[in-house]
């Protein structure tokens, strides 16, 4: 069950519980590394997608 915190109009929720911290920091990790990749993703994609015509 996540913690909230209301500051003004603005409401934060904290997540309580080593399970919610472990998700948030996969997403993070594959939201910063999935677009340094996606050039060399592409590149790939695209050599794959010419040898198979």
């Amino acid at each position: 069950m996540p913690v909230s915190l209301r500051q003004g109009l603005t409401v934060v929720y904290a997540p309580v519980g080593g399970d919610v911290a472990e998700l948030i920091r996969a997403a993070l990790r594959i939201l910063t590394e999935l677009p340094s990749g996606r050039h060399e993703l592409l590149t790939a994609l695209r050599e794959t997608e010419v040898s198979v015509r």
